[in-house]
């Protein structure tokens, strides 16, 4: 893993801001690629399989990027879903 790889951030509504500037703070030698997901926001209306095909599809782009760890920022529906959603064990999960 090169260490000049950024950590990707997956956003799924608002409020994620505050999080990625949290980890900003924490980890001030790293670089974030963040992605928030307003387009299609909010998840709370949407079916587990079209929330974990977000996941994925949001996942897959940043990985494309060449994050070396990805962190999520979750409110309570994405956490609902996450039994289902796509892990690569590949990935390390902040």
């Amino acid at each position: 893993m090169d260490t000049n790889q950024p950590i990707g951030v997956i956003d799924s509504g608002v409020g994620g801001l505050s999080v990625l500037r949290a980890l900003q703070q924490t980890m001030p030698h790293e670089t974030f690629l963040y992605l928030g997901d307003t387009a299609r926001a909010p998840y709370g209306t949407r079916s587990r399989e079209t929330i974990t095909a977000f996941v994925a599809q949001m996942t897959d782009w940043l990985e494309q990027k060449g994050i070396k760890q990805l962190a999520r920022i979750e409110g309570q529906t994405l956490q609902n879903c996450l039994g289902r959603c796509d892990r690569r064990p590949h990935q390390p999960e902040l």
